[in-house]
């Protein structure tokens, strides 16, 4: 993963990643946490000494999350999508789409969708179509 100075972003170790979950969901024990992520204790204790988790597992506690799983693997970037990198969350784009009923939330439903696809800052890509929406509207 680059960052934006084109330098690759160190990723997180496996018990980096299960140490941020634990401390998201506030769970001590290895039974709590193997049952948040949807699998056996045994499975979370055979992924804890290869040091190796599915993607697909980390992806699906993101999605379910609303979690960047960018953020997840990296620490880098904001943690919950549609934030900006300060954390607090703007939500213009969002509100002027809600309000434009059933066209504004299929768009909304096909941002989400692409964001979670492609891993990428759900606003960025509603600014995009705005902006598209307002050169087409000239």
């Amino acid at each position: 993963m680059r960052t934006s100075q084109g330098k690759i972003s160190p990723l997180r170790t496996i018990h980096e990643i299960l140490s941020v979950i634990r401390e998201l969901e506030s769970v001590d024990k290895d039974t709590e946490l193997a049952e948040l992520l949807e699998v056996g204790p045994s499975t979370l204790s055979t992924w804890k000494k290869r040091g190796t988790i599915p993607y697909a597992v980390l992806l699906r506690y993101c999605e379910q999350h609303h979690l960047s799983l960018h953020w997840l693997l990296t620490g880098r970037g904001p943690a919950r999508l549609g934030e900006p990198q300060g954390g607090k969350s703007k939500t213009p784009s969002f509100l002027l789409l809600q309000e434009t009923g059933d066209k504004g939330k299929a768009i909304l439903t096909a941002v989400q969708d692409l964001s979670m696809k492609y891993h990428a800052d759900r606003e960025a890509i509603l600014e995009a179509i705005l902006h598209l929406l307002r050169v087409l509207r000239k």
